[in-house]
């Protein structure tokens, strides 16, 4: 990600601030699209807990957003963040910080496919490709 400088900048200076308040819960910590099993259109489970902690729940959701957006763009990580606000009603108040804070940790290289994602078939991605959605996702978010 090196097109939108400034927003990178502005990035770090969001997350470099105060964090929102939160209420503390068990998070899986490296929740994406390659964790989630489905079995006739329905999740049958989630995978790879390792990482597992207390912490807010807009971790989870930042993490997998710009996962997604990396995938399929940044309409996929909308179309996710409105799916979970349906599901999890009033419990949940979303911040965009944990989406900022979530993509600002990944920025220490550029955007790469993940072999993980070429291991599950999933064809047509390049580095280009996912620093062009990176870029989009992070203008999406400023």
């Amino acid at each position: 990600m090196v097109k939108h400088t400034g927003e990178v900048d502005r990035a770090f200076e969001i997350v470099k601030g105060p964090q929102p308040v939160y209420k503390p819960c068990f998070i899986h910590r490296d929740y994406h699209p390659a964790n989630v099993l489905w079995q006739q259109r329905q999740v049958s489970g989630v995978v790879d807990w390792v990482n597992s902690c207390r912490g807010p729940a807009g971790i989870d959701i930042g993490h997998c957003r710009f996962n997604l957006a990396q995938l399929h763009g940044v309409h996929a990580a909308d179309a996710f963040l409105e799916a979970y606000r349906r599901h999890a009603g009033s419990a949940y108040r979303h911040d965009p910080y944990w989406d900022l804070l979530s993509l600002v940790n990944i920025l220490f290289g550029p955007p790469e496919v993940y072999e993980g994602w070429t291991a599950l078939g999933v064809s047509g991605l390049t580095d280009q490709l996912m620093a062009e959605r990176l870029d989009a996702y992070l203008a999406s978010l400023i």
